[in-house]
């Protein structure tokens, strides 16, 4: 009996030294991802223990103080940073994410984020449509995202609060494992999720750009909206003529190709 009791013992104590090691390895890493994001950064006064919950990862503290009622839509003292952005900002969050949004987080309330005298203004499905997973923009979009929606401030349209196609054109999302027909097929697939929930495709984003002129860098997606029927009207003459001048640096491009003649097809020179 004693000897069972002491291998029992020392099991337990593997195992607790195992998830011991298996804890600080997953801290160290979200450390590393996240040490650019602390909380302290955007948050002060009341709004930092809700923001410190939602760094450290903390679900069960974040969903009682969800309880106790705090306002899950008030924006922080320091910035003007809601927690639904935050949460989606920070890398691993989504359980979270979606718990602020059960307890009612307005997905379309605009962020106002300071660097030194300038203001950045971010809306979470823009931000997450270009750097995070598509399972983002679908949560997002499920608890109510307008994907048409943007915040315009005294300089124009918000780079990151413009509307979601424009920013998810120009996705970087990308994984290890994945070619580039993965890369492309998952820009695609935001596309078309957007789209299902009555994105415009047609809509104008920061610096006045159309969202083909936002995707005027990767030709196969260029070509995509086309087929999808992006008005031509609104972005041909400077397509073409970008085109042609990013076709001498690599002349054999056929994406560049097939859009230089389909613009001339269509009467642009």
């Amino acid at each position: 009996m004693r000897i069972l009791q002491i291998k029992q013992s020392l099991s337990f104590l593997i195992l607790a030294i195992c998830l011991s090691i298996v804890s600080i390895c997953v801290s160290s890493k979200e450390t590393a991802k996240n040490k650019r994001l602390t909380p302290e950064q955007f948050f002060s006064g009341s709004h930092l223990e809700m923001a410190q919950a939602i760094h450290r990862n903390d679900r069960e503290k974040v969903e009682k103080l969800l309880k106790q009622g705090i306002n899950v839509n008030e924006l922080s003292e320091k910035n003007t940073m809601t927690y639904l952005l935050y949460s989606v900002m920070i890398d691993n969050r989504f359980e979270i994410a979606e718990l602020l949004l059960k307890y009612n987080a307005d997905p379309n309330k605009v962020s106002k984020i300071l660097d030194d005298k300038y203001e950045f203004y971010y809306l979470p499905l823009t931000s997450v449509s270009v750097n995070k997973s598509i399972q983002y923009m679908e949560l997002l979009l499920k608890y109510g995202a307008n994907p048409n929606d943007f915040y315009r401030s005294k300089w124009g349209v918000a780079l990151n609060a413009m509307p979601a196609i424009n920013a998810a054109v120009r996705s970087a999302y990308i994984l290890n494992k994945w070619d580039r027909e993965d890369f492309m097929n998952d820009i695609k697939a935001r596309i078309e999720l957007l789209l299902e929930y009555g994105a415009d495709i047609n809509s104008i984003g920061a610096m006045g750009k159309t969202v083909v002129e936002w995707a005027e860098s990767n030709p196969e997606i260029v070509l995509y909206l086309m087929d999808k029927a992006a008005d031509h009207h609104i972005y041909g003459n400077n397509l073409l003529r970008t085109s042609k001048r990013l076709l001498k640096a690599t002349p054999n491009n056929s994406y560049r190709q097939e859009i230089i003649r389909r613009l001339t097809a269509l009467g642009y020179e």
